[in-house]
């Protein structure tokens, strides 16, 4: 953590939330295999974490949520992870190990590599379907997971999201496999015609 101040939020968040720490236990969606299987086990992997704080680019990407803070750290040793939502630029770097902005700047002398991207991506796209769900337009894909080797924790003002975030009211929001996705409407994306 980079100040004092930081480390007693994260260090009070842990210690706010042990008491109610059996709504962290994930039973759906983005998972580590072994799952944990009780608020305890739970507490206890983020205890063994190595956390650094990534706000500000959670929030770059569009994903934050009120006055929350947000962490990263790698997945301990004997658990791997799963994302069950993930971007079109997360799918294609978990399949290819670059970004699309990465792949865009390919230099022409390597042609054959960015169409071998390029296939995949199309493999991606191919597997992406819209469906009506409860939120209206969604985008959907039978790949049923993309793996990750981080899991990110939410830190807010257990009052409220909105409040400003102290030692005295610092909770665990939430944690899960991968980074925090921004809500996008696909119903305002652009749709080539013709």
């Amino acid at each position: 953590m980079e100040t004092t101040e930081e480390r007693d939020i994260f260090e009070a968040a842990v210690e706010n939330t042990a008491g109610n720490s059996d709504r962290l236990v994930r039973t759906t969606g983005s998972r580590l295999n072994p799952t944990l299987d009780t608020g305890s086990d739970v507490m206890e992997m983020i205890s063994i974490c190595d956390w650094s704080e990534i706000t500000a680019e959670v929030k770059a990407d569009g994903a934050g949520f009120g006055n929350c803070v947000y962490y990263k750290a790698q997945i301990p040793a004997g658990f791997t992870g799963s994302m069950s939502v993930s971007s079109i630029d997360g799918m294609f770097r978990a399949a290819t190990g670059l970004s699309i902005e990465e792949w865009e700047k390919l230099d022409d002398d390597e042609s054959e590599k960015r169409a071998e991207l390029a296939a995949i991506g199309s493999q991606i796209l191919n597997s992406v379907q819209t469906n009506w769900g409860v939120h209206g337009p969604e985008l959907v894909t039978d790949i049923v997971s993309v793996p990750t080797d981080f899991i990110v924790m939410g830190i807010g003002p257990a009052t409220g999201p909105f409040d400003t975030l102290t030692v005295e009211n610092a909770a665990i929001y939430m944690w899960h496999p991968g980074m925090p996705t921004a809500p996008g409407k696909i119903s305002t994306a652009t749709i080539k015609l013709g």
